[in-house]
């Protein structure tokens, strides 16, 4: 069994199992437990295809082997079963009961995350980099930059390629590429430096922050904020439309 945290997600959102949603409470003894569970069991099974039982039946089999053995700690629990590992998740307020079978259903654990917890979002596009801290799906902007790349010292001279480029090499300023190449390859060095300290500043603000929602108007973009340095465990990526305004986004995390 695994204490489900945020920075788990990733690794099990290929994985394919149950994901089931109780309601608890510690009045609540393990025999009810384990019958609602078999009710929403019963009611899923007719739904699973012939390719898929032999998954299904494991992943039950490890979500009642779970069940079997558990604390209650909390209002609600969310358990995410599949053939091989069992990972759960408490609250200290109601959910709804719901099960399903698949790759893992997050909307309630997301939904949960957001409705009760403060959160920040980072959107940014070429122009602006934004930072904003979310309580009660109110906004607050903690600060925003726009990020100015000076070419205008950067002579042409210094990036174009030579006459006879060598080869294996494609940049320019070092011999082999082109022009274009060595702009942008040079242009992205900035731009990623600009993130880097953007992250930084982030991660400083966010001390009281479980869970920082990215967004972009590329998703390449969240992909490279995601991967610079400094590494964060608190970030995750969401798409939204790029015209999208901050109370948009905070609807759709």
């Amino acid at each position: 069994m695994n204490d489900l945290r945020f920075q788990e997600l990733n690794s099990i959102k290929e994985e394919v199992g149950i994901s089931l949603y109780l309601s608890i409470t510690p009045s609540i003894g393990k025999r009810e437990v384990l019958n609602t569970t078999k009710k929403l069991i019963d009611n899923l099974k007719e739904n699973i295809k012939e390719g898929e039982k032999e998954i299904f039946e494991k992943s039950k089999e490890n979500l009642f082997n779970h069940l079997e053995g558990l604390r209650v700690k909390g209002k609600s629990l969310f358990i995410f079963s599949s053939q091989k590992n069992t990972y759960e998740f408490f609250y200290e307020f109601p959910l709804r009961n719901e099960i399903y079978f698949g790759k893992p259903n997050l909307y309630q654990f997301y939904w949960a995350q957001i409705e009760y917890k403060d959160f920040g979002v980072v959107n940014f596009t070429e122009e602006r980099f934004s930072f904003y801290k979310v309580s009660f799906f109110k906004e607050k902007l903690v600060f925003e930059e726009e990020p100015k790349v000076d070419t205008s010292t950067w002579r042409r001279k210094h990036i174009m390629p030579p006459s006879a480029p060598k080869s294996g090499v494609s940049i320019g300023a070092v011999g082999g590429g082109d022009l274009k190449d060595a702009y942008e390859e040079k242009y992205l060095l900035y731009i990623e430096k600009y993130l880097s300290d953007f992250k930084e500043k982030v991660i400083k603000e966010s001390d009281d922050l479980k869970v920082i929602f990215v967004n972009s108007d590329a998703e390449e973009n969240i992909d490279m904020f995601l991967n610079i340095p400094p590494p964060s465990q608190k970030f995750l990526k969401l798409n939204a439309p790029s015209n999208a305004t901050i109370n948009e986004i905070i609807e759709l995390g």
